[in-house]
């Protein structure tokens, strides 16, 4: 499985566990994750899989958002586009911590 496929299965699962912990179902929710963390083990550690994960895992708008620039952040690095990197990143410092 090249890295853009594991990048394609990535956006699938965390959509599935954005659309499970919204929902409080724990066992999509269990499932989901543990696919991503199976995926992350084969994706480059700049990618920060890890703040993706715990962003998706948050249930208010806030994580989703997050959720969605740090996988936007793991394509564009893949693509090598490091001045939308560059761009992401301040996004994300914007919203801080969760």
């Amino acid at each position: 499985m090249s890295e853009a496929d594991r990048l394609g299965e990535l956006t699938r699962m965390v959509g599935r566990l954005r659309y499970a912990t919204e929902g409080n179902d724990s066992v999509t929710s269990s499932d989901a994750e543990l696919h991503v963390l199976a995926l992350a083990r084969h994706i480059p550690p700049n990618r920060r899989i890890d703040l993706l994960l715990k962003a998706a895992l948050n249930r208010d708008p806030k994580g989703a958002r997050l959720a969605e620039l740090y996988l936007e952040r793991a394509y564009c690095l893949f693509r090598e586009d490091y001045l939308r990197v560059k761009i992401l990143e301040s996004q994300i410092e914007q919203f801080g911590q969760l």
